[in-house]
Order: C-alpha cells, then sequence, then structure tokens
C-alpha cells in the first residue's frame, strides 16, 4: 500500500462521489495485497518441489555410482504400503536400496548419466513406450541371480477397483467373511437367489450367511449391489479390496551401466545348476571315500572308482566355469543394442526418428 493510498484514504470525505472513490482504492489496495500473497505462495512451492526434485536425482545419481545393479521395476499398480514393505524387506535381508521417482524426471535427469545411453543414440519414444507408469529403482551389489529370485519372489496385492463395470479377474468370498441383518441387507437376499447362491439363518449370531464359499467369477457385472456385499465382506476381512496376487515385473537390468540380456541370465542360470549339481555329486564321494578309509579296505577298485569320479566332477566343474565366463563376455560383446528395449539404433545421425539425450533443467513435470 503507497503513501498516496493512505492519504486518499484519510483525507475528510465530504460527498457521496467521495465515499464511493475510497471504497474503491480500499478494495483496489487489499486486491493487490492478496495478489502478491497468493504470488509469493505459489513460487515458495515452486521452489520446494524443485529442490525436492534436485535431491532426488542426487540420490538416484550417488545411489547409480555406490551400486554394482540398477533393477527397473513395474509398479504401477502396487499399493503404497507394498512398497513400504518391500523397501522393508530389501533392508532386513541385505538385498540392496529401493528408490522411487517419477518416469519423467528419470528420463530427462537420470538417463543421460547412465553409460550405454549417453555413449549411443536411440529414440527417446521407444523407451516411453515400452516403460510407461510408475517405476521403481532398486539397487544392489549382491549376486544378481539372487536379487533377482528376491525381487520375483516378492507377492503384493492389488486393489480391486469398485468403480469398474465388471469383475476383472475371479476370486473367492469365503462363507465364513460375508454375514448380514435381515433388516438392513435385504437387497443381499435377491441378488443371492436370483444367482442361485445358498444362504441360510445363524441362529447364534442372529445374522444370515452363505452355505459355501462363493467364487465371483471374471466378467460379473459390477453393479451397486456386489459392490455393497464386496464392502460388507471387508469388513470382516480387509482381503476383499486388495484379492488378488501380484509379482513384482522387472522391465530392465542394468550392471554397471550396462543392460544385462534377460536370456543372459538364464544361460547363467543354467550352468551354475550344472557346477552346483557336480559339486554335490563330487562331495558325496569323497565322503564316500572317508567312510570306506575309517573301515576295513574290502575293494580297492571301488575306492578308485571313486577317486576317479571325483576328478571326473571337478573337470565338469572346471569346464561349466569356463563356459559360463566365455559366454558371459561373448554376449555381452554381441549385444550391440539395448535388446528386446531399444531395437532403433542407426549408424546414420541425421535420421529424422532419432533423438540425442542432453541435459534439460529441472521444471515442473
Amino acid at each position: 500500500m503507497n503513501e498516496s493510498s493512505v492519504l486518499t484514504m484519510t483525507t475528510p470525505v465530504r460527498s457521496v462521489q467521495a465515499i464511493h472513490t475510497s471504497l474503491q482504492q480500499i478494495v483496489s489496495n487489499f486486491a493487490d495485497v492478496q495478489e502478491e500473497k497468493i504470488n509469493n505462495t505459489v513460487l515458495s512451492s515452486k521452489a520446494v518441489k524443485l529442490e525436492a526434485k534436485q535431491t532426488k536425482v542426487k540420490v538416484v545419481l550417488d545411489c547409480l555410482s555406490r551400486y554394482t545393479y540398477l533393477i527397473i521395476l513395474d509398479i504401477a499398480k502396487m499399493p503404497n504400503n507394498e512398497v513400504q514393505k518391500l523397501q522393508c524387506e530389501a533392508r532386513r535381508k541385505e538385498m540392496g536400496e529401493y528408490q522411487f521417482i517419477s518416469l519423467e524426471l528419470f528420463i530427462k535427469q537420470v538417463i543421460p548419466h547412465i553409460k550405454q545411453f549417453k555413449e549411443r543414440r536411440f529414440s527417446k519414444s521407444t523407451l516411453k513406450d515400452l516403460i510407461k507408469g510408475q517405476i521403481g529403482l532398486f539397487f544392489s551389489n549382491k549376486d544378481i541371480l539372487e536379487v533377482k529370485q528376491f525381487i520375483e519372489s516378492f507377492i503384493y496385492h492389488e486393489k480391486l477397483e469398485l468403480q469398474l463395470s465388471a469383475i476383472p479377474r475371479d476370486f473367492v468370498i469365503a462363507k465364513e467373511d460375508l454375514r448380514w441383518s435381515s433388516n438392513r441387507k435385504t437387497h443381499f437376499f435377491e441378488y443371492f437367489n436370483k444367482l442361485g447362491i445358498r444362504h441360510c439363518y445363524n441362529h447364534t449370531l442372529r445374522l444370515n450367511e452363505l452355505e459355501e464359499d462363493w467364487k465371483v467369477e471374471r466378467g460379473t457385472q459390477l453393479d451397486s449391489v456386489l459392490r455393497d456385499i464386496i464392502n460388507e465382506a471387508a469388513k470382516l476381512n480387509l482381503f476383499y479390496l486388495t484379492p488378488y496376487e501380484e509379482k513384482l515385473k522387472i522391465l530392465l537390468i542394468l550392471e554397471r551401466d550396462m543392460q544385462v540380456p534377460f536370456h543372459l541370465l538364464d544361460d547363467r542360470k543354467v550352468a551354475e545348476e550344472v557346477v552346483i549339481k557336480s559339486l554335490r555329486s563330487g562331495f558325496e564321494n569323497v565322503r564316500a571315500i572317508e567312510m570306506e578309509r575309517m573301515g576295513k579296505v574290502t575293494d580297492f577298485s571301488e575306492n578308485t572308482l571313486a577317486i576317479s569320479r571325483f576328478v571326473e566332477h571337478g573337470k565338469l566343474v572346471l569346464v561349466a566355469s569356463e563356459f559360463l565366463n566365455e559366454l558371459m563376455e561373448q554376449q555381452r560383446n554381441n549385444f550391440d543394442n539395448l535388446g528386446f528395449l531399444l531395437e532403433d539404433f542407426v549408424d546414420d545421425p541425421k535420421s529424422e526418428n532419432q533423438e540425442e539425450f542432453t541435459l534439460e533443467p529441472l521444471g515442473d513435470y
């Protein structure tokens, strides 16, 4: 409020026109003050959001430098409490560190720092088409097969969206989880009778209940009555709000900024199984020799045969290990593109459908 405005309001009012003018000035000054406050609040809010984004990017980039593996997860249908459970499980089992970041922020501010993406040209649109929605970043220094097994064994429950028009997948309502009053839920009787679902009155509880478990099949119309039934069952068991079990989906695995093809992990798993089986067999033969020597040796040919078998198994372990190392090196050398994720590398830098990543300033996404 400037000096002239104050003088205007303190000038003696001698006419209706003067009163009108003074009121207009007061309203105008008040509006200016409020607008200034709103603008300051908006600017402050944007600054806080910008700082939070910058902090998140720094944390993720720090993880990239500290961990060997980055596993990108699809968490689009994963409830927040299940994400927290994953974080706790990862810390408890010392499997690694989980970080959440928006897809847009990841593509614009993290991808340019990853070696494989930084040194090659590829289409941004391809990446956006294949990695959609919400993603989670899992960092680890553990053996990748162990980490992959941990992630794929994590089960979470997906929410049933009651605003849908039909049931998306089958689930079962246990008979002991649905009870209703004859006076308050009269429409339940008509619904179950129409479907031929048997129900009865429990005189002890003075409530109605189902006589057997009810399988709610995929495609069943999700009308107001069924919504009411599901909510009623959820009062006894919250399971019915999230009845679907899901496994975490791995979208991409990076080892020291380079993509690891999924088929390479499968080959390694097979080779390791051969090694483990061979070691186990060799160990059993060693024990057999030890037991033989503790007792009376009656057949030296068996002892010699056992030693021979152990040697052969040892050779197999060596061959399998060498094969595994050669396979890993060969696959990495031959893997010149981004596998299933990016298939549009080109040699022509002038290709119209190619874009080169550049660092962009943080903004509102």
